[in-house]
């Protein structure tokens, strides 16, 4: 939806019931763009071969037969796409390695220890029958106190009203440095203005021609 809906918003402009007239044209658009991770297109990864256009089914013949897979090339097929399967595989596991090296350059490994208090990343699960999403439920929790380091990447967690029951084991991961709120005074920094309707000028006079402390502008 992330690529669709921006190419969809493109073609409808102001017609915006007529998104299902353009989706056949932004779809064979999607499938026949070749993927930057797995350097293939969707559709030769899903059918084998790429697809054809109205104009190809016309006036090429020629790329239809040789595209197409009849049985007496099937072993020859199958072993070439079984070859180009393990190539592609092995582009995606570059492409990740290369990804994880950039967001790794960037990532700092949290330390806590024993006293710290720690937000805790919660995993909640829907309930219709309690009319409770999972969408709208807290995505943490807190504070709770680390009582002991276990590993440099693993803490015990117990709740600060009760430091000697540990409640569980968790990974860094898991676990966001909790921090007091911090206090300021009452007085607002910039006060708002009231909104109003802007000045009226007479014919004879322009904006641009208002007086100031200064004189003219």
């Amino acid at each position: 939806n992330r690529d669709l809906k921006p190419r969809l918003a493109i073609l409808v402009r102001d017609e915006h019931d007529t998104w299902e007239e353009k989706l056949p044209m932004i779809r064979f658009a999607l499938n026949t763009a070749k993927c930057e991770t797995t350097n293939h297109t969707a559709a030769f990864l899903q059918f084998g071969r790429e697809l054809r256009t109205t104009d190809d089914m016309t006036h090429d013949l020629r790329a239809l037969i040789d595209n197409d897979n009849f049985v007496d090339e099937i072993t020859p097929y199958l072993k070439r796409f079984s070859r180009l399967t393990a190539e592609i595989k092995d582009h995606v596991e570059q492409k990740q390695d290369k990804r994880k090296m950039y967001y790794d350059r960037r990532r700092r490994q949290a330390f806590y220890k024993p006293g710290d208090q720690v937000w805790v990343t919660l995993h909640p699960i829907s309930k219709s029958q309690n009319k409770k999403s999972r969408k709208f439920m807290p995505k943490r929790e807190g504070p709770y106190l680390v009582i002991t380091n276990r590993s440099p990447t693993t803490y015990d967690i117990a709740d600060p009203a009760k430091p000697d029951e540990v409640l569980g084991t968790y990974h860094s991961s898991a676990l966001r440095a909790y921090e007091l709120p911090v206090s300021r005074d009452s007085g607002t920094i910039a006060p708002l203005r009231r909104r109003g309707r802007p000045k009226k000028y007479s014919a004879d006079s322009s904006p641009r021609r208002r007086t100031s402390q200064r004189g003219s502008l």
